[in-house]
């Protein structure tokens, strides 16, 4: 027997348009949460310790509030390029001033297209990683800078970065799918379930390693150094066969990433993983389906561009049965 299913993202209205730069990362609500992740900004300041050259040289694409780039400094960089296009680079500088940095980091309130650079760095530095890496569409970007600034030799932090995806079953978006078909309030509200289909759900932290139908596969691994700016702005495309190592269902496919940061860190969004601010990506299916033990489960996914910070993904699901 084989079931065939389609699935999609969200499908862009005419009209539509990709979000502006500005309106998330210029906003304090979303940095606080970042800054507040200590995973992450733990992993990335070990990382800068043991990369950065002392009185080495180092671009933050990306800085945000320039908290990476006040972590270079720490690990004796002499001089730290902190470019950022969004409002948030003048918090940045105030930020610099107070811990004492701004004659060693430099605040350029730009898109990194647009910089000339005054001189080659010996570390680039981005945490350009979205849900599942590449969602966000900031990976084009870095590698430019690294094509413009980075000196022969030179280091990317992060230098690698893996995708994962493994067929789940997810109880709390069960419940919720549940609650819109119920016509709660005796009204027919299956349009809300409907559009939760089409949907990337975010920070799913209720998705642990139990919760999976099958072993991970990867999607797409990012050599940071060997990547070209011209793959990374193409879509993004993979196929998996999963098989199902239990009975039980599936009800959408979970997606994650694991990144090396350099000097032997790694940091991971993985289930298995103590929880940070990304959690875990769910992508949702249409309805759930019964699985047995040695059914096949097939993916195929792909990840478009959509400007930036924006991209659009589509994914299909075929599971073949055994015969009983």
């Amino acid at each position: 027997e084989i079931v065939l299913d389609f699935f999609s993202g969200p499908k862009p209205r005419a009209e539509a348009k990709p979000p502006d730069p500005e309106w998330d990362y210029a906003t304090w609500p979303t940095h606080r949460k970042m800054l507040a992740d200590e995973i992450r900004c733990t992993r990335f300041r070990e990382a800068l310790l043991k990369v950065v050259p002392r009185g080495g040289t180092v671009l933050d694409v990306g800085a945000g509030t320039g908290i990476l780039s006040i972590f270079a400094a720490q690990a004796g960089a002499r001089k730290v390029y902190a470019v950022e296009e969004t409002l948030m680079a003048l918090e940045a500088r105030e930020l610099v001033a107070r811990n004492g940095l701004a004659d060693r980091i430099e605040i350029l309130h730009s898109p990194i297209e647009e910089l000339v650079p005054p001189e080659k760095v010996d570390v680039i530095v981005s945490e350009w990683l979205g849900g599942f890496a590449i969602d966000e569409n900031m990976l084009p970007p870095v590698l430019l800078a690294r094509d413009r600034w980075l000196k022969p030799g030179g280091a990317m932090i992060p230098n690698r970065v893996d995708v994962w995806m493994a067929p789940c079953f997810l109880p709390g978006f069960e419940k919720k799918r549940r609650f819109w078909l119920s016509k709660p309030y005796g009204v027919d509200m299956a349009l809300v379930a409907e559009r939760m289909y089409h949907e990337l759900l975010y920070e799913q932290h209720d998705l642990f390693p139990e919760n999976l139908m099958s072993e991970a596969a990867v999607l797409w691994a990012i050599d940071t150094l060997g990547e070209t700016v011209h793959r990374s702005r193409k879509p993004f495309k993979a196929k998996s066969i999963f098989t199902a190592r239990r009975n039980g269902e599936i009800n959408g496919l979970a997606a994650w990433f694991s990144a090396d940061l350099g000097g032997g860190v790694l940091i991971s969004s993985d289930p298995d993983s103590p929880a940070n601010h990304w959690g875990r990506v769910f992508l949702p299916l249409r309805r759930s389906l019964a699985m047995q033990r040695g059914d096949t489960i097939s993916v195929n996914i792909a990840c478009h561009p959509f400007g930036p910070l924006a991209t659009r993904s589509k994914w299909t699901v075929m599971v073949k049965r055994i015969r009983s």
